[in-house]
């Protein structure tokens, strides 16, 4: 098939095979049914909140359902929310409507998150078959291994946005590429590209990340030498990313300096790091992205192998991925480009680059498959050449049963309720000791804050400050200390409240100043409730 072929029942592949075209249309739908079940049974009963972000977007959701604005109902005095983008709390918001009973309506939202995987097999058997001339049969398969894999279900188990982000960015892919091959008439690939470039900006109120896209199909424009369009398409993903933007601007000092780095704008965020610790904090950011990176890859490739297996393991992995980009780059150059501009930007971004990742899985997956694919079909005529792809195949085992054993030890662990599960037991635990312990109109500072809201109305602030430097330089026990002092001179709090040994001494430290600036109150099952000393 040609880059531009849109053409998908049947596709050349599917009529050279003599596939019938009800099997065609049947093997449309068994995928996403498939992964609908796989990502349904993923479902969970336990508390939102697992996983921070989480609480957050379902507050932001409940903010806009009851006419509040888009602000954060947890904090005190609930200022405007600046960190996400409204796309997904929007969802939120309509679900909210639709089951305004909390926490009856946290089981309606993981639901929804499991329909939006399914989703995502639609569109990835779609790009599959439009732009590598997959036949029916294969991109069904790959849809449900790359949708219904391991990443995918530990998000779309939680209440993230990482599931509407990827069943809108597949279709979105699939229009732009339309839009780069540009075989119609001058004034109508003008407009699809205009209409690539809205799209693309769109995507960036679901996730920020989705500048990664903009940057790809104005890239992509100007590598066709279509500098008009390109204007057009940056233009319009523009037009459509400036209020978002405008409201940053707006409300950047909306909430306090000492948490800003949890609830303020990514931007500044980012500018802090870097002014505070310039060329040595992008160093050692990018140190420890790589690193994470290289053992995540490692962990998926070759589990339990023998050290002696794992850089061979990984370096057919890496191998078969850089042929599959370059199979990627003249098929589908948008989505080449996005994926290079979306790594790139998770190994300089200060956080831990596994769920970024994961949130594109199927994409990243496609890498090495279609670097399998190509050499596969690699049909040299020398004795050697044959020898050496007998060899290069032999070594590209390795990954894949290395991938097969990871999801076959995943779904018999049922790992993607390892962190709701865990982290449910002490959500449970803290809203439990906060209910029967903390006074009763207190505003607290704890971790699990904004959990803590949405369970027992308690406004509440974070325990800790949040510095794009963390990531490569953990903050120790003083520095610690120092982020809760801001905190409690930042806003009247009444209780304090601990859960875990790095907490409680950073309690400790502030009970130990002379004169003391906390007092350890009262305690519950796995935590403890502090009080602030008035100065």
């Amino acid at each position: 098939m040609t880059a531009g072929a849109e053409e998908v029942e049947p596709s050349p592949a599917s009529a050279a095979l003599g596939w019938p075209a009800g099997l065609v249309r049947l093997t449309g739908w068994l995928a996403p049914v498939i992964v609908l079940v796989l990502a349904a049974r993923a479902v969970n009963p336990f508390p939102v909140g697992a996983v921070p972000d989480e609480a957050v977007y379902v507050v932001l959701g409940k903010a806009l359902a009851t006419g509040q604005g888009y602000r954060y109902l947890n904090l005190p005095g609930a200022p405007a929310a600046t960190h996400f983008p409204p796309g997904y709390p929007a969802l939120i918001a309509l679900l909210w409507r639709m089951a305004p009973t909390f926490p009856a309506n946290v089981l309606l939202f993981k639901l929804v998150n499991a329909l939006l995987v399914a989703l995502v097999a639609v569109g990835v058997a779609q790009w599959a078959r439009r732009r590598f001339d997959c036949s029916p049969m294969a991109a069904s398969v790959f849809a449900v291994v790359s949708a219904a894999a391991v990443p995918m279900l530990v998000l779309s188990a939680l209440v993230m946005s990482e599931p509407l982000f990827l069943a809108l960015l597949v279709p979105v892919l699939l229009v732009a590429e339309r839009a780069v091959d540009g075989r119609g008439p001058a004034a109508a690939d003008a407009r699809l590209a205009a209409f690539a470039g809205l799209l693309a900006g769109a995507l960036t109120l679901v996730r920020g990340l989705g500048l990664a896209l903009v940057a790809a199909v104005v890239m992509a424009l100007l590598a066709r030498r279509r500098v008009r369009d390109a204007l057009l398409a940056g233009s319009a993903a523009l037009l459509v990313m400036l209020p978002w933007q405008w409201w940053v601007h707006m409300n950047a000092t909306a909430v306090p300096a000492p948490i800003r780095g949890t609830y303020g704008p990514y931007g500044a965020w980012l500018a802090d790091g870097w002014r505070l610790g310039g060329a040595a904090f992008v160093a050692g950011t990018v140190r420890g992205t790589v690193g994470q990176v290289a053992a995540l890859l490692a962990t998926l490739a070759a589990p339990s192998a023998p050290r002696a297996v794992v850089p061979l393991a990984l370096g057919a992995l890496l191998a078969l991925a850089a042929a599959g980009a370059w199979r990627m780059w003249r098929a589908a150059r948008v989505s080449a480009l996005f994926l290079g501009f979306y790594v790139a930007i998770v190994l300089v971004w200060p956080y831990a680059p596994a769920r970024f990742l994961w949130g594109i899985w199927p994409l990243l997956l496609a890498l090495p498959l279609l670097g399998v694919v190509a050499l596969w079909r690699w049909c040299p005529a020398g004795r050697g050449a044959r020898v050496l792809r007998a060899c290069v195949l032999a070594v590209a085992a390795l990954p894949a049963m290395g991938y097969t054993v990871y999801t076959v030890k995943g779904y018999r662990g049922i790992w993607w309720a390892n962190i709701p599960r865990q982290r449910g037991a002490t959500l449970r635990a803290v809203v439990l000791g906060v209910k029967e312990y903390a006074t009763p109109t207190a505003t607290l500072s704890a971790e699990d804050d904004a959990a803590i809201y949405l369970y027992t109305g308690h406004p509440a602030v974070p325990f800790y400050s949040f510095s794009a430097t963390d990531f490569s330089h953990p903050p120790t026990i003083t520095e610690g200390a120092g982020m809760l002092r801001a905190i409690l001179a930042a806003y009247a709090i009444d209780d304090v409240v601990v859960t875990t040994s790095d907490q409680r001494d950073i309690a400790q430290t502030l009970v130990a100043q002379h004169p003391p600036e906390l007092a350890l109150r009262d305690s519950f099952p796995g935590g403890l409730v502090y009080s602030p000393i008035p100065r």
